[in-house]
């Protein structure tokens, strides 16, 4: 509880002072007014203590925040890792299955050029070898978009980086330079 209170005192006189031999005395003033006015808080402790309280809570709302975000970040990196680290598994065996494919492919034009094998069984190994390197494709695309959310998550994103794996996951998966 807060109480302000206050304090008043006037006087006043009239006239000017005398000593007993009627000669004015500059001492004795009959005829001045004095007010006196004083302002005081008993307790305010109280809107102190209000404000500490919402200090406190918004330190506690703040602190809750950002263990949420730290979670979730870790979340994300946690599950982006294991993405890329999933990915760039896939995309080594799809860029050795493209290499059996293409060798398919070209076994299967020589076969056709003397004799051995159909023009539609040709055909058939190239699009396997087409389908084998869409879906390379497909996993590096994967591979960079986990990549992307794991350098985000980790706060190191840049255009050069994501070039830079962009350009690695196109040329066979070289990672050591990134």
């Amino acid at each position: 509880m807060s109480e302000n209170g206050t304090l008043y005192f006037q006087g006043a006189q009239e006239g000017a002072g005398t000593s007993g031999s009627g000669i004015p005395d500059p001492h004795h003033y009959i005829g001045t007014s004095a007010t006196i006015q004083m302002n005081w808080a008993i307790f305010s402790g109280g809107s102190q203590q209000a404000t500490l309280a919402e200090a406190q809570y918004q330190e506690g709302e703040s602190f809750s925040t950002l263990l949420t975000t730290e979670r979730s970040i870790e979340q994300i990196l946690r599950t982006s890792s294991s993405g890329l680290s999933g990915s760039l598994q896939q995309a080594k065996i799809y860029r050795y299955s493209l290499a059996l494919a293409k060798r398919a492919s070209r076994a299967a034009e020589d076969g056709v050029r003397v004799g051995l094998v159909t023009e539609n069984n040709a055909i058939i190994d190239r699009q396997n070898a087409l389908k084998v390197r869409n879906d390379l494709n497909d996993v590096n695309a994967s591979a960079l978009i986990q990549f992307a959310n794991l350098a985000t998550a980790a706060g190191v994103l840049t255009p050069v980086l994501m070039h830079q794996i962009s350009l690695s996951l196109s040329l066979g998966g070289n990672y050591a330079k990134i």
